[in-house]
């Protein structure tokens, strides 16, 4: 197993967020993007928007959970979602509770990445935070 630190803005020797996303989705090898947020927006969507489209044109699927709790998602980056997933959920903790996962898998046949940290898909969480 292979280990890796994404550093966001204070190590420019380390990648984003953002910037492994789209290393990621234009790698050929990789077919398939699971994603499990707490919050999407359209400020960090747009950022990896032609990444995400460019997966899938040439047949990447990509699915998506993502929650609304807190009001952290947006409804501009909930759209955006929509139109770039194959299949997405919308999810809300109805127990008074926050739905609060950042999980990144990218698939392929013979190769499969994680990420797993504390990143939503918003500009903040792809490129800014740490």
């Amino acid at each position: 197993m292979d280990v890796r630190l994404l550093a966001g803005p204070f190590a420019d020797d380390l990648p984003s967020l953002g910037g492994a996303m789209l290393k990621h989705l234009a790698d050929q090898r990789l077919t398939r993007l699971d994603i499990v947020v707490a919050w999407a927006k359209r400020s960090g969507l747009g950022r990896v928007r032609l990444g995400l489209e460019a997966f899938c044109a040439r047949g990447g699927t990509v699915s998506a959970i993502v929650g609304i709790d807190e009001r952290g998602a947006t409804r501009q980056g909930l759209e955006l979602m929509r139109a770039l997933c194959d299949e997405m959920w919308i999810y809300r903790d109805t127990s008074g509770g926050t739905f609060h996962p950042k999980v990144y898998v990218f698939r392929g046949p013979e190769l499969a990445l994680a990420i797993i940290g504390s990143a939503n898909l918003t500009r903040g969480g792809l490129w800014d935070n740490y």
